[in-house]
């Protein structure tokens, strides 16, 4: 099939640049709509930290269990059902009234974005694997566009409607805008894959078909999930009680948004820089992490509105490039399974997702909101440490993989 592989690789940089803009926007207005959702519902802060676990389960435990299919099926019908599966999450959401209906919803949308995530960042670095920390910085640098964006425009949308809904209203009429684009563009490895089946007939299917997802899973794997787990614990966490923590302990809702959207705008300006420079990806993600761990610690020692705003706008430019390095330095080591690993990594970083804002809501019913976010400082500072550790695990796969190369003479 004679087509330009250039153009199309441009469209896909397109579609998972708009995915994450979108997932973005959920982000940041589901964080923003938090404190109005445990005010209509009645509910304190433990069970409001556990909204966001609801939609973090299915955000975990889907690309875990059916990243692997993208690989054995193709990327582009996967997407395409998970595509579904997020606007239905969204239209439940809408009409919900109760709150399991909303739970059940936002399990829905969970899925959606965990597999969306996972499976448009793998087909991006199919594209073009030598260049996976960069495009992945780009795309995650749109990510965090849209959640900066995302408590800005979600406000507006609320105060002119009086409803929290219409943060999920938004997000459901955005994805399904978003299928025109996901049907005009061809995925480039799906097209090699169905090519390579061609060739080698119905063994090759066979053997392909009963290659279990689980295959990848590897030490190197499994230390870069945990740290990607931390990652996005810290990350949750001292997003998701932003709001909440300048309205309760500051008194000042206005700077709430601001230091949200900063939070969100200073990780963007940090991803989309690092998607055009070259950086030892490991050094960076240790001092990344060593930075943000020290600003959350900060938090607990500043009192004035204005300082604490810079503090959460400078522990967002801090956290930008380690989510994209940690990604795209994972994913070269599974060219061929590039579904699988991703799922497994979305997997983890759900998980962070998930468990953060549950703890940070207990230890601030338990003390104060301020005092909780003792909680992100130390896991950047556990993080740092486990990526020194995933950094020589490489090093050390790296330096078997060259010396078994090496001629024997």
């Amino acid at each position: 099939m004679a087509f330009n592989e250039k153009k199309e690789q441009r469209k896909m940089i397109a579609l998972s640049g708009f995915i994450e803009l979108f997932l973005g926007f959920e982000t940041g207005g589901i964080q923003l709509a938090l404190l109005l959702i445990a005010t209509e519902f009645g509910i304190n802060n433990t069970t409001m930290g556990s909204l966001v676990t609801a939609q973090a389960v299915t955000t975990s435990a889907l690309p875990l269990f059916l990243g692997h299919l993208a690989d054995k099926k193709g990327k582009k019908k996967v997407l395409t059902v998970f595509f579904l599966v997020m606007i239905g999450g969204c239209l439940l959401i809408t009409v919900s009234r109760t709150f399991l209906l909303l739970v059940a919803g936002l399990l829905l949308v969970g899925g959606g974005y965990g597999m969306l995530e996972a499976i448009g960042t793998a087909a991006l670095t199919d594209g073009q694997m030598e260049r996976a920390e960069r495009n992945v910085s780009i795309s995650q640098g749109i990510f965090s566009l849209g959640a900066m964006i995302g408590p800005a425009l979600c406000s507006f949308l609320i105060r002119i409607t009086n409803n929290w809904r219409v943060v999920f209203v938004a997000t459901g009429v955005e994805f399904a805008l978003l299928m025109i684009l996901l049907f005009r563009v061809k995925f480039l490895k799906d097209i090699r894959n169905a090519e390579k089946a061609s060739r080698e007939g119905p063994q090759g299917a066979e053997k392909k078909a009963g290659r279990s997802g689980f295959a990848v899973f590897t030490v190197l794997l499994l230390l870069s999930m945990m740290t990607l787990s931390l990652y996005t614990a810290l990350e949750s966490g001292g997003a998701s009680f932003t709001d909440a923590f300048f309205q309760r302990m500051i008194g000042r809702a206005d700077l709430g948004t601001a230091a949200l959207s900063g939070f969100w705008l200073a990780m963007a300006i940090s991803r989309l820089a690092f998607g055009f420079i070259n950086v030892p990806a490991r050094k960076t993600i240790t001092i990344a992490f060593t930075l943000s761990g020290l600003t959350f610690l900060s938090i607990l020692f500043v009192f004035r509105p204005v300082p604490l705003t810079v503090l959460f706008i400078l522990a967002g430019l801090f956290l930008g490039p380690v989510w994209p390095l940690l990604f795209g330095a994972t994913m070269r080591e599974f060219p061929d399974d590039s579904g699988a690993a991703s799922g497994f990594l979305m997997a983890s970083a759900g998980f962070g997702t998930g468990i953060m804002p549950v703890i940070m809501g207990a230890l601030s019913d338990a003390t104060d909101i301020r005092t909780a976010y003792i909680l992100p400082g130390a896991f950047a500072i556990l993080g740092a440490v486990l990526n020194v550790v995933t950094a020589r695990h490489a090093a050390k796969k790296r330096n078997a993989r060259e010396t078994k190369r090496e001629p024997i003479g």
